[in-house]
Parts: C-alpha cells; structure tokens; sequence
C-alpha cells in the first residue's frame, strides 16, 4: 500500500501538475523507487553512441514488456489501456527529437515513468496469482489497475509537450519563410497588402 501511495503521488507530476514543492517531492519518490529490473541503461549507452538512437531503443525495449501485459490481460480495461498506451508510445518515438529526448518529462520517460508502470504490473501479477484473495487485496489489485490505467492520461501528456515543440518549430519556420518572402517582394498576404494601401493613401 505504502509503494501504491507513493506511484499515485509520483504520478499526479504530469496528470495534476501540482505545486512547485509537490513536484519536487514526486520526483524525488519516483527516485527512489527500485528500478533494478529497468532497462539496463550501461549496456544500451555502449551499444548506441547516439543519445536518440539510445532513448529510441530504451523505449522500443519497455514497449515489448507492456505488450506482454496487454495481451496478458487484454480482457480487462487494465489491458486495453495499456494497448492504447503502447500506441501512444509509438507516437513518442516518432515525434521526439535529440534534444526533446534530454529534457523535461520526455527525458524521464525511460527513467523513471516506464519503470514505475513495469514495478506496478509486477505487483499486480503477484497479488493476482494468489488463490484466495482478501477484500484488502482485491481493493489493492483495483488501485494498481486504476494507476496504470492513469499512465495513459502521463504518457499522452509527454506527447503533447513533444508536440508542442514540433509545432512551435514549424510555426518559427513558416514565419521566417513568408517574412523572407514578404520583405524580397515574393508574398503579399492581405495583411501586407493593407499596408501598402495605408502607406500609398499617405503619399
């Protein structure tokens, strides 16, 4: 129940954004969670030189341990919410570059998030292999369900902050372009053209 609390609370980082102080203290329980079953980061650094390559890789990795508890467990909402997940997931990797890969909550995608899920399947599968189940573990086997079910909304989340940056980078782009445009005589949007009115009304 103790690690249940401290994932629902490492969790409402992204899904609540809390105060400054409340992120800190996520972060700093989703530190100290044993991630000794994660992706082992040493063997993948000296396989990929490239940082991307390396997330990229790391990702592909976790994505395979939650296909398998998808389909393990594709009859119950815990199941497909991990498949939709999986899918969101894919979006990640398609939509990040190097440097969104090495900052903010994409940077800890690998981390600390994807482990964090993988520790919350592993106790879930525990406690569910047992014969006779309590109430008190039947309500814990609902918490776990419940906040993997909530990773969804976090991993959605990261996308939309690895959008974003694309969009903001395309938006710079398309800007630079017709004012380049604009200023060589190439493009006259209306705008433009309604200032050129003003200023020729004025001669």
């Amino acid at each position: 129940m103790i690690f249940l609390g401290v994932m629902r609370m490492a969790f409402t980082f992204i899904l609540d954004v809390p105060k400054e102080q409340n992120v800190k203290k996520a972060e700093t329980y989703l530190q100290s969670i044993d991630t000794s079953f994660a992706v082992n980061d040493n063997d993948l650094r000296k396989q990929y030189s490239n940082e991307l390559e390396k997330f990229r890789a790391e990702l592909d990795e976790y994505k395979i341990r939650l296909s398998s508890y998808a389909k393990e467990y594709h009859d119950i909402p815990m199941g497909k919410s991990l498949q939709e997940s999986l899918e969101v997931l894919e979006l990640i990797k398609e939509h990040t570059s190097l440097e969104e890969c090495q900052r903010g909550n994409l940077s800890k995608l690998n981390s600390q998030y994807l482990p964090a899920v993988i520790a919350l399947l592993e106790q879930y599968k525990n406690l569910s292999s047992f014969k006779n189940t309590t109430i008190k573990v039947k309500a814990v086997l609902k918490e776990l369900s419940d906040t993997v079910i909530a990773s969804k909304t976090v991993f959605t989340n990261i996308l939309e902050e690895a959008i974003a940056d694309e969009k903001l980078n395309a938006e710079v782009d398309s800007k630079i372009f017709l004012n380049t445009a604009v200023q060589n005589g190439l493009y006259a949007d209306r705008n433009t053209l309604v200032m050129r009115q003003t200023e020729d009304e004025d001669k």
